[in-house]
């Protein structure tokens, strides 16, 4: 009981992790479109508001890479893990 075809079986490898790939990918890219990873990790980012607002009003994430934590504007501290901004 041998693989008859086993070019079907390779195929089918090939595909499955072309497919896996791609998830990868799209999700990283999602994350990367939301905010969360990005050329910044380690630095804090601001998120720009609405148009109109004052450069007071920027929400600062947290530098530590496992908390990444909105905090709320003028914030000097991460509300989440206590890390200084």
């Amino acid at each position: 009981m041998g693989v008859e075809h086993p070019i079907l079986l390779f195929f089918l490898v090939v595909v499955a992790s072309g497919v896996a790939v791609l998830l990868i990918v799209a999700r990283l890219v999602g994350r990367i479109l939301q905010g969360v990873v990005g050329p910044f990790i380690g630095r804090s980012r601001r998120v720009l508001t609405t148009a109109g607002s004052t450069p007071a009003n920027v929400v600062r994430f947290c530098s530590n890479t496992k908390c990444r934590h909105p905090n709320r504007p003028g914030a000097r501290f991460c509300g989440q893990c206590g890390r200084r901004l």
